[in-house]
């Protein structure tokens, strides 16, 4: 057996005594306190060793990079139509690599129009998806995607070329890593299945700007910019951040949250420095669960192994089990478990696995979840390095009614609720870390 934490509800409680009450997320730095005879600078700067890290010293790494979501407000102008604003634009193709597509793989279709765009292929909705020649595949989908580029300074115009069936519920436009919004905005799409181009204009500015446009099922066919400009180059940054996928079912989708940038594994992303997390969750499904045609975690498992192309993930984070605990046997959950636990150790010796859950409703945890809880546990016991925390505490009777809509039994969180599981994940995670990973920044 490998190393094990469990993060329960006694220390969870001693960590959370900082943030009782209005539950303020705790630092970016939280994990990383100096000790009190070091000397203490302000802005510390750290260098990176030269070594190529693997797992969770990725992750442990880029702690101190790590925030909560916010938002600082920029007016910005959005229009929208059937043809594009500009006649002569400078036009950049979807595969410039000065793009970054968020979101994990993507790929472009053979039928028109959508072959004009690159779609993104995160994850499968059925267990044996079928593809075309290029890789496309009508069986793929995704929960959370968009697209990052610099703007250079002097620049404040650009046009997006995307197809009207995704946007839906609108995007959120970061501007260096901030949020320009406190609610998601419309680039004019309304699943119309028409082409589409949608022009943004942002205040004037002496200095580039790293844009990012965070959505569900973005499609791209170019960036348009008036003529004589272009976009900068691609920031090294982007491709050293850690690399994790979330495995879950629809509390990990975002149900409820409005958004699936709004969701718990999101927000939890940003607070550990993750700022690509590829969402590979499915409503309905679990470890033996299916919901439909939909398949179980262990049936689309290559949605963690290809999530980054031909690069491991550094970890994989699995948040499931409610969909299975009323339906299935904890014997029968704790082999399938089991198996599925060392199927993604096969992936890679070196790749991280975080295991949570599973969730409870309203009424918190019964003897009967965590009958199925423990029996998840288990199997994660007989796997090497396969690390567990638990979520018993997180609903208690006295938070319940702000993190659930007040349905009898719908176990899905609110806005506030998703944003009461991401912070509860954060402390345990760095925790998890400052006992497992050794902090070898100098």
């Amino acid at each position: 057996m490998g190393d094990r934490l469990r993060i329960g509800a006694g220390v969870a409680a001693l960590l959370l005594l900082a943030s009782c009450g209005d539950e303020t997320a705790p630092s970016a730095n939280a994990a990383e306190a100096p000790s009190s005879d070091a000397p203490q600078l302000e802005n510390p700067q750290h260098t990176m060793p030269p070594e190529d890290p693997r797992g969770l010293v990725v992750l442990r790494r880029w702690l101190p990079y790590g925030a909560e979501p916010g938002f600082r407000y920029v007016p910005i102008a959005i229009q929208s139509a059937n043809e594009s604003f500009y006649l002569n634009p400078e036009i950049i193709n979807y595969d410039d690599p000065r793009i970054r597509h968020l979101g994990g793989r993507h790929s472009q279709p053979s039928t028109w129009p959508r072959y004009l765009m690159w779609w993104p292929q995160a994850v499968s909705k059925v267990a044996d998806p079928a593809y075309e020649p290029n890789g496309f595949s009508h069986d793929r989908t995704s929960v959370f995607d968009g697209f990052q580029f610099v703007l250079p300074a002097g620049q404040r115009q650009f046009e997006l070329f995307s197809l009207d069936d995704g946007f839906i519920g609108g995007v959120y436009i970061e501007i260096d890593g901030v949020r320009a919004s406190k609610v998601p905005m419309s680039l004019g799409h309304g699943n119309q299945g028409a082409r589409r181009w949608s022009h943004v204009t942002l205040p004037a500015s002496d200095r580039d700007r790293d844009i990012r446009i965070v959505t569900t099922r973005a499609s791209i066919g170019e960036l348009r910019l008036p003529v004589g400009e272009t976009l900068g180059a691609r920031k090294p940054e982007w491709d050293e951040r850690p690399k994790v996928v979330i495995v879950g079912d629809s509390i990990s989708e975002g149900q409820g949250a409005g958004h699936a940038g709004d969701s718990w594994v999101i927000d939890l992303a940003y607070r550990l420095g993750i700022d690509d997390p590829v969402n590979v969750s499915l409503g309905g499904t679990g470890y033996l669960r299916r919901a439909g045609s939909r398949p179980n975690f262990r049936e689309h498992i290559a949605d963690v192994s290809e999530a980054f192309g031909g690069v491991v993930p550094d970890a994989v984070f699995v948040a499931g089990g409610i969909n299975d605990c009323a339906l299935y046997s904890a014997a029968e959950l704790e082999a399938e478990a089991a198996l599925y636990f060392n199927a993604l150790r096969a992936i890679s010796p070196d790749m991280g696995i975080v295991v949570f859950g599973p969730f409870a409703g309203p009424s918190g945890y019964d003897p009967a979840l965590q009958v199925c809880a423990d029996a998840i546990v288990a199997a994660a016991n007989t796997v090497e390095g396969v690390q567990t925390i638990d979520v018993s505490g997180w609903v208690t009777a006295e938070n319940a009614g702000h993190i659930f809509s007040g349905i009898p039994g719908d176990p899905h969180p609110v806005l506030q609720g998703h944003r009461t599981y991401a912070k509860k994940a954060e402390i345990a995670v760095r925790q998890l870390l400052a006992e497992l990973v050794p902090d070898d920044r100098q």
